[in-house]
């Protein structure tokens, strides 16, 4: 009886394992073969300027960074669109002010 739960259990634990798409190795994600590491992008969101007020304090938080696309067409050093990032280093929202969640972030 214990040989046959050791063998069901390593059974499963190897398909398990096998089933996978990836794995861990040294702490670096790699392969199912382990030959290459694999990349990822970060998880981006956009928004408008508008709906940043009705976002809650958590989400904020998670904030890089903003955008922002100012049109500067009529500047004459510019001539087009500017393109301003500005990174958040803190966010803050008074206790007691109601937001309105328009959608799920």
């Amino acid at each position: 009886m214990v040989v046959v739960f050791a063998t069901m259990f390593g059974l499963t634990m190897v398909a398990n394992e096998r089933s996978k798409e990836s794995h861990v190795k040294d702490g670096t994600l790699t392969t199912l073969d382990g030959a290459r590491a694999v990349g990822v992008e970060p998880v981006e969101s956009y928004v408008s300027l508008y709906d940043i007020p009705m976002m809650t304090p958590d989400v904020l938080a998670t904030m890089d960074g903003l955008t922002v696309m100012a049109d500067m067409t009529s500047d004459s050093e510019v001539q087009g669109v500017a393109e301003l990032y500005l990174k958040v280093a803190s966010v803050w929202r008074p206790k007691g002010l109601r937001y309105y969640p328009a959608r799920a972030w």
